[in-house]
């Protein structure tokens, strides 16, 4: 047997541990891992893509009462038209065990999902209207395998759409989205009872007609809407709308620098005040960090917390956790390879707590994260887009923690 001479280990051993360090070096640059003390480690437990060849996005997810869970978002794999309603039932361990689309032959797209108390579920959306080609609120009552009950249209005649659904503070739903017409354009919030009834409508003058509105049920009774407004200078600024119980505008507050702030979701904390998630420009560069914004009742700042790296990343949702922490998730193009879902825990001051990145490793992929689905129990999946794993272009993405 050839056995090594002392000064050929050497240089073997030395070569090795620049190959290791190297290695390492690449890892790091990769992610973003920071942990801080008092904060959680959010380990991957299991991740998922669901959907065909085409583009498929998750938007809202729901815990079933028999156990696992329901995923809405839209498709264009699958369905009647170019674009659908996209509900995905998964099990415990994020496997599929069945989806349906729910649309027309125009472009339907399903952004909401929440429970009813006969054991039914609504899906939240918008659909472009056959007659206008523009579109109008849509919601779909189904039972627990998928099949339709009852479908409802919202401002018709107008371009509405609608992003999220939540219970009102008595008895039926609150729909918050956007409206536009020739009288009036803004953020609205429609009333339905039961049925699907539409109860009464408010609309909010903004020059906000994105794809996106937060809103929040209030601890007075009323609901807090995150949206964005055009300012004197031309820019777009963080808005905030508070409203009593009938959608009657009680305050409107503006939020931002010299450049554009957007406004994604908003969540009360135990204190009564809020937090919003958004996206900055202003306090960097043209590239945009996340912005994370403590307001109190009467919509005056606490403080104003800004996350990122040197390119451009967006929060698209943020929970209060039970010990009141907070956690931020969206999207970067500052860490990782590429683009990959932003995950970071704070402590109630807004104090990064834990900072990382989740998603594939390559060149051209791209992963987001659009919600962030937590219990009681601490069970933490996030929800988004993928061009990492999956079959298409885009797929849906869960990512349990």
């Amino acid at each position: 047997m050839y056995k090594l001479g002392g000064p050929m280990r050497k240089r073997i051993f030395l070569q090795f541990r620049s190959i290791l360090i190297l290695l390492l070096l690449l890892v790091s640059c990769n992610r973003r891992a920071t942990t801080a003390p008092g904060g959680v480690i959010w380990n991957v437990d299991w991740e998922n893509a669901y959907g065909g060849i085409e583009v498929d996005v998750g938007y809202g997810m729901i815990r079933c009462a028999e156990g696992g869970h329901f995923i809405i978002g839209s498709t264009s794999s699958f369905g009647a038209g170019d674009v659908d309603f996209y509900l995905v039932r998964i099990d415990e361990s994020g496997e599929e065990q069945w989806s349906k689309t729910y649309g027309s032959s125009y472009d339907d797209y399903g952004r909401s999902i929440i429970d009813t108390d006969d054991g039914s579920y609504l899906l939240l959306g918008y659909t472009e209207d056959s007659n206008e080609n523009i579109h109008n609120a849509y919601l779909i009552k189904i039972d627990g395998g998928g099949n339709i009950k009852w479908e409802r249209n919202y401002c018709r005649g107008a371009w509405a759409s609608a992003f999220k659904i939540l219970r009102a503070h008595d008895t039926g739903y609150i729909i918050v989205g956007k409206h536009g017409s020739v009288s009036t354009s803004g953020d609205m919030i429609i009333k339905i009872n039961e049925n699907g009834d539409s109860l009464w409508t408010q609309v909010y003058s903004t020059e906000s007609m994105g794809d996106n509105t937060g809103i929040c049920k209030t601890s007075d009774g009323g609901y807090a809407i995150a949206s964005y407004d055009n300012t004197s200078s031309n820019s777009f600024d963080l808005c905030v709308i508070k409203t009593d119980v009938s959608g009657n505008q009680e305050w409107k507050r503006l939020y931002g620098g010299n450049r554009e702030e957007y406004g994604h979701a908003i969540k009360e904390t135990n204190g009564g005040d809020f937090i919003i998630a958004g996206t900055t420009s202003s306090y960097d560069s043209w590239d945009q960090d996340c912005l994370l914004l403590k307001i109190n009742a009467n919509g005056d700042t606490i403080w104003t917390r800004m996350y990122g790296g040197d390119e451009t990343d967006c929060a698209k949702d943020v929970v209060v956790l039970s010990n009141g922490n907070l956690l931020l998730a969206g999207g970067t193009y500052s860490f990782g390879v590429h683009d990959n879902i932003y995950l970071i825990e704070t402590d109630q001051e807004g104090n990064v707590l834990f900072e990382d990145n989740f998603g594939g490793d390559g060149d051209e992929e791209v992963d987001g994260a659009n919600f962030i689905f937590m219990n009681d129990y601490y069970e933490c999946i996030l929800l988004g887009i993928t061009t990492t794993f999956g079959h298409g272009w885009t797929d849906v993405y869960a990512l349990k923690l």
